[in-house]
């Protein structure tokens, strides 16, 4: 074979190369690149989103757990709390290969209506502290039905709403447990604010786990109530 030759068979095999490579490269792009489906404006407002959740209006029934407690710290008898709970869709992407991946915000509020003491108080329905979440999170969803949620961010707080009331301890502690498709995982990220606010993503190494019974996924936030030289401790626990 001439030189001639050879040079034509070698930008020949180059060129049918490049073709190969280039399909799974086109591949990757529209796979990397959603179609977005859905989106809508998020409502940050908390006096807006405390009124949804106490209509029960909500975007999707989102199965979240939720649990309250304010325990008098020396008598151990516990006070009223009032739970309320609203879900909004901000978007929702659709992939190449069939799998939808939505993104959620579920707030939820812990009001505390009673606080227990040797003396017993009669509930008024006026709140004295309200602790208060946004949870951030997703869900991916297979052709085949297989769904699985990542929690991403928390965001929320105490609200006071008795001058006579103070708080300290505060801990947010933003967790996700359950089957990673690979076998179980755990994922805990505990945190103390100084202040009575917060905003935290998770970790970048933190994965989706399966969307069933035994995923907890959530946030969780502790904090001691005082009023004169009586204490509360409070907690709120939210997951799915």
């Amino acid at each position: 074979m001439d030189l001639t030759k050879k040079i034509s068979l070698i930008l020949s095999v180059a060129i049918l190369m490049g073709l190969i490579f280039v399909v799974p490269a086109s591949f990757a792009k529209n796979v990397d690149n959603p179609e977005i489906v859905f989106t809508a404006k998020e409502i940050k407002d908390k006096d807006k989103l405390f009124e949804r959740a106490q209509k029960g209006i909500t975007d999707i029934n989102a199965p979240f757990r939720h649990e309250s407690k304010v325990v008098n710290v020396k008598t151990k008898k516990e006070g009223k709390v009032d739970i309320f709970s609203t879900t909004q869709k901000l978007e929702e992407k659709k992939y190449a290969d069939g799998k939808t991946v939505t993104t959620y915000a579920t707030t939820n509020f812990a009001a505390v209506a009673e606080l227990p003491s040797k003396y017993d108080y009669d509930y008024d329905g006026s709140y004295g502290v309200k602790a208060y979440n946004t949870i951030y999170w997703q869900k991916s969803t297979d052709p085949n039905g297989l769904a699985m949620v990542k929690l991403y961010k928390a965001e929320g707080g105490w609200q006071i709403l008795d001058s006579q009331l103070s708080l300290s301890d505060r801990e947010v502690i933003l967790a996700s447990s359950g089957n990673g498709g690979w076998g179980w995982i755990e994922q805990v990220h505990p945190v103390y604010p100084a202040i009575n606010t917060f905003s935290y993503t998770t970790p970048s190494d933190w994965d989706f786990v399966l969307a069933d019974i035994n995923t907890q996924m959530g946030c969780i936030q502790n904090v001691t109530i005082h009023r004169g030289t009586s204490s509360w401790d409070f907690s709120f626990m939210n997951s799915y």
